[in-house]
């Protein structure tokens, strides 16, 4: 795995095979890219290694949890399984993560998507791998997170001074690099507007954004 949603989605299955008696070895990817450390040594503290496969690795499958920016790793695993004649699963976390451009010189035995519109993009841009619907398994831990939310809000609004302020959360994304770029345009034509009302606005650039400090 490279990132956290990638982490979050294998999660649940590696969990059950682990409870199968399965034996389960997290590697992950080793640039700075990656960010499944958040999900899987913060949150869950569960041991991994950071590394490329080596000769005498011999898995009996190997399970992505695919990314759109830390795909080194993902790209080395997938080349080694598919020369070695071991079975490649890329699950994916998000619309299109496991079709982005940087991965397209790889290709899993089968990917796993999370709506049909998902598993249309994957066919798309790989006409003959076989895909499947699977869902999005970190969405099962959503209730108990739910279930929290007045206090979690609560915190946020305490740790941020704004317990009586109307919020909004303005998200910039990761990918294009020059899409932030154009959304910082559109966001100074619309502050004017927003510095009249009684709100805080509170931009966030994608961790991952090359030019993030620029920006």
């Amino acid at each position: 795995v490279g990132d956290i949603g990638g982490a979050n989605e294998l999660l649940p299955a590696m969990q059950i095979l682990r409870k199968r008696n399965i034996c389960v070895r997290w590697f992950v990817d080793p640039g700075p890219q990656a960010r499944a450390d958040i999900v899987l040594d913060r949150e869950f503290r569960i041991g991994y290694e950071n590394r490329f496969p080596e000769p005498n690795d011999n898995p009996a499958v190997i399970a992505v949890g695919t990314s759109r920016t830390a795909v080194s790793a993902q790209i080395a695993w997938t080349k080694f399984g598919r020369e070695k004649g071991i079975p490649v699963i890329w699950l994916e976390d998000w619309f299109g993560t496991g079709s982005s451009k940087a991965t397209q010189v790889v290709a899993p035995d089968t990917m796993l998507t999370i709506h049909p519109i998902a598993e249309g993009i994957a066919r798309n841009v790989r006409m003959d791998l076989p895909t499947k619907t699977v869902g999005k398994p970190s969405f099962a831990r959503l209730p108990a997170l739910a279930a929290k939310r007045n206090e979690i809000r609560a915190k946020a609004r305490h740790d941020l001074d704004l317990e009586d302020r109307f919020l909004i959360h303005w998200l910039f994304t990761g990918e294009l690099a020059a899409r932030p770029w154009e959304q910082i345009e559109e966001f100074k034509q619309t502050e004017n507007k927003l510095s009249e009302l009684d709100v805080f606005v509170m931009p966030r650039f994608h961790l991952k954004h090359p030019e993030r400090y620029q920006l």
